[in-house]
């Protein structure tokens, strides 16, 4: 029973957090595209960001931070939620224009 009851309390958690999450988006009425542009050009400035992007998570708009090497320090340093909106760390690798040349 209290399996039970502990998973039933995690579900209303989540669904909470959930709750909380769009009820702070709504409470900005930014656009993800706002909220994007505001805070760009704190995370490019971070060593291991190489950009940012709008993507989708859980079936819902989210921000996506790309970085070179996903690791706990980035972690630390980009929040999880920005204005409502869910930020995603996506390991990338080094991004590089195809019409630059290669690094020796």
């Amino acid at each position: 029973m209290l399996t039970l009851t502990s998973g039933v309390l995690l579900y209303c958690s989540n669904n909470e957090a959930s709750e909380r999450s769009r009820a702070r988006r709504e409470m900005t009425q930014k656009s993800i595209e706002q909220v994007l542009q505001e805070h760009t050009r704190e995370w490019m400035s971070i060593p291991g960001v190489v950009g940012t992007a709008i993507g989708e998570c859980d079936g819902e708009q989210c921000i996506r931070v790309l970085v070179i090497n996903k690791t706990p320090e980035l972690a630390e340093r980009i929040p999880d939620v920005v204005q409502g909106f869910v930020v995603d760390i996506q390991e990338t690798g080094r991004i590089r224009s195809l019409h630059s040349p290669e690094p020796e």
